[in-house]
C-alpha cells in the first residue's frame, strides 16, 4: 500500500508539477504585466532595478516574444502596406506645393532677365552721358594745380590742338590724393566739355600724342570716359587682340568694335555681342572670385587689377588660354558661322 501510495502520490505530484509549469508560465507573463502595470511609476523615476526586473520579465514570457518576432517578420508587408496608402496623397501635396513653386521660378528667370536688360539699358544712358567726357594719363601731379590749365598746357604742347579755355566745361583728378611719394604714377584727369565737337578735336590728335611719347619717351594716355560694364568689354576686346584672336579693337562713342584677322568687323555692347566661338575663352565669362582681403589688403580698384590678382593667387590662369592650333580652329568656326555679316558696314580706326 504505502509503494502504492508513493506511486500514487508520486504521479499526482509528478501531474502537478507539468500542470505547475503551464502555471508558472501563467503566473511569470500575468507578474510581468503587472510589475509593467505597477513599475510604471518606478520606469518614470528611472530605478535601474525595476528597469531591469521588468526586462527580464519581458524577456521569459514566451507569448511577448512570439508576438514580437511575429510583428518583426510583418514589417515590410506593413511597410509596402503603409507605402500603397500615403503614396497617392504625398504625391498629391508634393505636385500642390511644386507647381507654385515652378511658376515662381519661371517669374523669378524672367525677372532676372528683365532685371539685366534694365540694368545695360541704364548703362546705355549712363554712357550717354559720359559721350563728352575723356581720360587723360599721364600728366603731372601737382599738390597746388589748376586740371583745366594742365589739360590746356597737355593740348597745347603735346596734341599741337589750340583748345580754348572755354571750351572745358569742368575737370579734376579721379580717385583720393596721393602722398609726396615721386614714384607713384599720378592719378588721371577726367574732362567735361561744353560740346562733343571739342571732345573730338581732342580725340582726333592721338597719332600726334603717340609720336610725342616715342619721341621725347612720356607716356600720355588719352582715351573715352567708359562706364564700369563698358570697360569690361573693352578688356575683353584686349584680351581677344593680345593673344592673337583678333586684328583690332577700338572704342567709339561708347561702343566697342572688334575688328577680325579677315577684316569684317563687329559691334559689342553687350557681352552676348562676342562672336560665339569666343564666349567659353573671354574673361567676362570666368569672372574671377574676390579676393581675400585678408591676403590682399584691399580689394582692386579695377576690373584688370582683379583678374591679375586671381591669376598670381591661383595656380592656373582663371582665364583659359587656347593653344595656337585650337586658336585657329575658333577663327575658321568664327568665319563659317558669320559669312552672312559680310554685308556690315567697315570701320576704320582712324574715326577714333
Amino acid at each position: 500500500m504505502g509503494r502504492t501510495g508513493r506511486g500514487r502520490g508520486s504521479y499526482q505530484r509528478g501531474f502537478q508539477s507539468s500542470q505547475g509549469q503551464d502555471q508558472a508560465q501563467g503566473r511569470g507573463g500575468y507578474h510581468s504585466a503587472k510589475r509593467l502595470r505597477t513599475g510604471s511609476s518606478d520606469i518614470e523615476n528611472d530605478d535601474p532595478e525595476v528597469l531591469l526586473d521588468v526586462f527580464v520579465g519581458i524577456l521569459n514570457d514566451q507569448k511577448i516574444m512570439d508576438n514580437f518576432v511575429a510583428s518583426l517578420c510583418d514589417i515590410p508587408h506593413l511597410k509596402s502596406k503603409l507605402v500603397e496608402h500615403l503614396l497617392p496623397s504625398l504625391d498629391a501635396q508634393i505636385a500642390d506645393i511644386l507647381t507654385p513653386l515652378r511658376k515662381k521660378c519661371d517669374t523669378l528667370t524672367k525677372s532676372e532677365a528683365k532685371c539685366e536688360e534694365l540694368e545695360w539699358k541704364n548703362d546705355d544712358l549712363e554712357q550717354y552721358t559720359r559721350r563728352q567726357s575723356i581720360r587723360i594719363a599721364g600728366i603731372p601731379e601737382n599738390f597746388f594745380e589748376s586740371t583745366d590749365d594742365e589739360v590746356l598746357k597737355f593740348s597745347n604742347d603735346v596734341l599741337n590742338s589750340q583748345l580754348e579755355p572755354g571750351e572745358i566745361d569742368r575737370s579734376h583728378r579721379v580717385g583720393p590724393p596721393r602722398s609726396n611719394d615721386s614714384n607713384q604714377k599720378p592719378r588721371e584727369i577726367i574732362v567735361r566739355f561744353v560740346s562733343y565737337k571739342s571732345r573730338q578735336k581732342l580725340l582726333k590728335c592721338q597719332k600726334t600724342m603717340h609720336e610725342f611719347n616715342k619721341s621725347i619717351g612720356t607716356n600720355y594716355l588719352m582715351y573715352e570716359d567708359l562706364t564700369r560694364k563698358r570697360s569690361e568689354l573693352a578688356y575683353n576686346a584686349r584680351w581677344l587682340k593680345n593673344n592673337n584672336f583678333i586684328k583690332e579693337t577700338w572704342t567709339f562713342d561708347g561702343k566697342v568694335f572688334i575688328k577680325m584677322p579677315d577684316d569684317r568687323i563687329f559691334l559689342c555692347t553687350r557681352p552676348s555681342d562676342f562672336p560665339t566661338a569666343f564666349q567659353q575663352h573671354l574673361p567676362i565669362n570666368n569672372k574671377p572670385s574676390k579676393p581675400d582681403d585678408n591676403k590682399t589688403g584691399k580689394r582692386p580698384s579695377s576690373y584688370a587689377k582683379a583678374v591679375k590678382t586671381n591669376k598670381q593667387s591661383s595656380e592656373s590662369p582663371s582665364v583659359p588660354i587656347p593653344s595656337q592650333t585650337s586658336q585657329s580652329t575658333i577663327l575658321e568656326e568664327t568665319s563659317v558661322k558669320s559669312s552672312s555679316a559680310s554685308n556690315e558696314p567697315t570701320l576704320e580706326s582712324g574715326d577714333t
